[in-house]
């Protein structure tokens, strides 16, 4: 018996407990088999992470050997699927081998199809697909298909894509300043609110909402919510139930 044959044998998955590495077995080993692992756990572990390390190794590789063969023919485009939901993103594609496209309508294959590079950073920009340049891309003649035809491709430059992220950069700017204004002003507001219920001594009104009812005993879908500023500083809120 070897370690490799043992390992075949029982697909062993290493664990941690305590900070000590053990093994787990798919199945009950034979008495022998169990003096044997026990004995040699520890060659065992480590021939079990040599051969991760080597199929991860094998992995980055070959992923390594693709991006290299990809380098000349991955193209940026903006990708959308045309739908009322739009899926719009910032993609690189490489086009179909012939292989590839071997079951294909010959309309489709002249329509372009292209897949996903190897080396390929999806950037999500669904959300800003009404941005001034991003739909005068989207305007533009379509120049292919993602995969089996989902998602419509056209292609950018490196600087419609610079000019598009900084734009994206700039509106998200302007929302976290807008956001941080209004939340500086609510909490001004609400500081005054509790200013008058301290010096009046009568709780006094900050907001009113609905919220789903919490009464199951209650034939009511809403609750009229009230929040109130009390003169002790506390917060108190009001539930009324409609009918």
């Amino acid at each position: 018996m070897t370690n490799q044959e043992i390992i075949k044998k029982y697909s062993f998955k290493i664990t941690t407990k305590n900070g000590i590495e053990g093994l787990q077995l798919q199945k009950a080993p034979t008495a022998a088999d169990r003096n044997y692992i026990i004995a040699n756990k520890l060659d065992i572990i480590s021939e079990i992470k040599k051969a991760e390390a080597d199929i991860e190794a094998e992995i980055i590789n070959g992923r390594n050997a693709t991006i290299e063969e990809q380098k000349d023919i991955k193209v940026l485009a903006l990708i959308d699927s045309g739908s009322y939901l739009i899926d719009c993103a910032i993609v690189y594609v490489i086009p179909f081998s012939e292989e590839e496209k071997e079951g294909y309508r010959e309309w489709a294959i002249e329509k372009g199809l292209f897949n996903y590079a190897e080396d390929n950073e999806k950037i999500e920009i669904s959300k800003f697909n009404k941005l001034n340049l991003v739909k005068a891309i989207r305007e533009r003649k379509v120049d292919g298909t993602l995969g089996h035809g989902e998602s419509n491709i056209r292609f950018i430059t490196e600087l419609e894509k610079k000019n598009i992220l900084a734009e994206i950069k700039a509106l998200e700017e302007k929302k976290e300043t807008e956001t941080k204004i209004a939340t500086e002003k609510r909490a001004e507001k609400i500081n005054v609110i509790f200013e008058k219920a301290k010096t009046t001594g009568k709780k006094q009104e900050i907001e009113r909402f609905t919220e789903e009812c919490n009464d199951p005993d209650e034939e009511c879908n809403v609750d009229i919510c009230v929040k109130y500023a009390l003169p002790n500083g506390k917060i108190d809120v009001t539930r009324n139930h409609t009918w």
